[in-house]
């Protein structure tokens, strides 16, 4: 579900909406390139975000979180770009 803010985000097509659109659409690059500050990394908010708007959209998502290998996955596609707390983020439920 999304937050009162992140419906916020959406409607008015923020740049956090901007991040985690770019995240589901695998165009992570183009944040790098809009920006001015250079390489961004994904961070968690983007993540949620995006896992939230995942689940309002018909199509199967990118990321599945509770899903071990689809984690995985992601991690391996978007590794040079993850925060380390995202990192962490996306494998809590799998480590002790």
């Amino acid at each position: 579900m999304l937050t009162p803010s992140q419906l916020r985000a959406l409607i008015q097509q923020t740049q956090t909406f901007q991040r985690a659109n770019a995240l589901d659409n695998d165009d992570w690059s183009s944040i790098d390139r809009a920006t001015q500050f250079g390489r961004q990394l994904i961070q968690i908010e983007d993540l949620q975000f995006m896992i939230a708007l995942a689940s309002k959209m018909t199509t199967t998502p990118k990321l599945v979180p509770t899903e071990y290998s689809s984690v995985i996955q992601f991690i391996n596609l978007h590794g040079n770009d993850l925060s380390a707390g995202s990192k962490q983020w996306l494998l809590r439920l799998f480590t002790d």
